[in-house]
């Protein structure tokens, strides 16, 4: 497994995490990027829309756009099956690195 194969697995499972941490709430991209940043995982907007995309397709989120005063704001929302994974209740993805 090459480096930028296990960045992307470790976003995905901090992306889920973050997540975790408003549920049922959600958080905007922009403010999952920063986090990223904060957690020495940067990446930018089209990296973690790529990993929003994969978490989506699984259905470990799900992606919004929301007005936001006429602005459109791109927001993730876990759903009950990331729930699941992150919680161990599920079989574990490989594409997904959780960690404790």
């Amino acid at each position: 497994m090459d480096i930028h194969q296990l960045r992307r697995k470790q976003r995905r499972g901090r992306i889920l995490r973050a997540l975790d941490m408003v549920y049922p709430g959600d958080l905007p991209t922009k403010t999952l990027v920063m986090m990223l940043a904060e957690a020495r995982l940067p990446a930018d907007e089209t990296k973690v829309s790529r990993d929003l995309a994969y978490l989506e397709d699984k259905d470990y989120v799900r992606l919004e756009v929301i007005d936001d005063m006429g602005d459109e704001l791109h927001v993730a929302r876990l759903t009950a099956h990331g729930k699941d994974l992150l919680e161990g209740n599920i079989i574990q993805d490989c594409g997904v690195t959780i960690e404790l």
